[in-house]
């Protein structure tokens, strides 16, 4: 252990010693805790500490966005096992701006989703605003990730028709995350939670090697093992769904207002598959689940700074709320807002516990004075 490991093993072990912290672990095992004002730093180290304790998992929900990697990066440098602590991030557009997400924030998206399906996830920091979501249900969008492994039969034409539906576009050359290619025998795929992407070569239906391969070369490197594929899209993109969701526009945005608006995405669904901005339109065909439903009773949950998350929820409300009129106005097929976040936080406390506070939520968040944490 190096210089710095020692001091932050020597904090934590002070930290444990202390009888503000005996005080705050014993009201962490009975769910209900509350503490305000920290700093970061403050709060990663005491709820790292708690962590290790208490061996349950902590979703973390935080007012906003400011200053959220240097949370993690605190609650990696303050936690014994820096892996155990991961990030769903906020939404990058509101339901109301008709365009998909960058490429980046799509994969960390899916990738914090992959490791909620998987129960990888121990310490979960989760901004308000993602709370928002619809989200397809866990059993749903597990079944939906792809995993292979070498001297394993598979459905060729079942794999590709999958990728598709999981919004992967077939290319002639990969060149990067949710393209594939097939060609001879050789299926080559850039799944959102791999660094590189994969070549997969047939012998007839079994696969034969699993190897990962340069981009700019194509040329195969070395071996993969087994590799598990998440999807490109939170929501499967088949061929049932596109005719649920054409459907339940065609029955929601009747008026003659959004009759254009509505003709140009059914053409453009029927004729490419999608539209720009289809990823808000999916859940009104679906079947959705809130955040909480992926959150098991191994959680507990915390808030920092609950009047602040008021404040934002209030804020967000506002803003889609405003632009949900001026897309209507405008004749936008667009669907109104629902109260997602207030309505994920109950659950959320139902799912979890004791209730406490304006929310009805359970609120573990955690108190100290600073003299408490700069006495080191």
């Amino acid at each position: 252990m190096d210089r710095n490991g020692q001091l932050i093993a020597s904090l934590r072990e002070h930290l444990a010693k202390s009888e503000a912290f005996r005080r705050m672990a014993e009201r962490l095992d009975s769910r209900r805790l509350e503490v305000t004002g920290l700093s970061f730093e403050a709060r990663a180290l005491v709820l790292a500490a708690l962590h290790e304790r208490s061996k349950r998992r902590i979703a973390i929900v935080t007012p906003g966005d400011a200053a959220i990697g240097d949370f993690e990066h605190a609650l990696r440098l303050f936690h014994r096992d820096e892996h155990c602590v991961s990030i769903y991030p906020s939404p990058s557009l509101s339901p109301y701006q008709e365009v998909s997400p960058a490429l980046g924030v799509a994969r960390e998206e899916i990738r914090a989703l992959g490791m909620l399906s998987d129960h990888a996830s121990e310490i979960l920091v989760v901004p308000v605003r993602a709370l928002f979501q619809r989200l397809p249900p866990p059993e749903s969008f597990h079944n939906r990730v792809i995993r292979f492994a070498e001297q394993e039969e598979i459905d060729v034409h079942a794999i590709l028709q999958q990728l598709v539906e999981n919004g992967f576009v077939r290319t002639d050359l990969v060149g990067e995350a949710g393209e594939f290619a097939f060609r001879g025998g050789i299926l080559d795929v850039f799944p959102p939670n791999t660094a590189r992407p994969l070549r997969i070569e047939l012998f007839g239906d079994t696969i034969d090697t699993l190897r990962w391969f340069d981009v700019e070369t194509q040329r195969s490197e070395d071996p993969s093992g087994a590799v598990t594929a998440l999807p490109m899209l939170q929501f499967a993109l088949s061929r049932e769904t596109r005719s649920a969701l054409a459907r339940r526009m065609s029955l929601d945005f009747n008026h003659g207002l959004f009759k254009r608006d509505v003709a140009e995405k059914i053409e453009k669904l029927s004729e490419n598959g999608t539209f720009p901005g289809i990823e808000s339109y999916i859940p009104a065909a679906v079947e959705t689940v809130s955040f909480a439903e992926y959150l098991g009773d191994d959680w507990d949950l915390v808030l920092i700074e609950p009047d602040q998350i008021t404040t934002t929820v209030a804020k967000y409300e506002t803003l889609l709320r405003n632009e949900y009129e001026t897309a209507a106005e405008k004749g936008r097929a667009a669907y109104p807002l629902r109260a997602y976040s207030m309505n994920s936080l109950r659950l959320l406390a139902g799912k979890l516990g004791g209730v406490i506070s304006a929310f009805g939520v359970l609120m573990a968040t955690v108190i100290a004075s600073r003299s408490f944490i700069t006495s080191y």
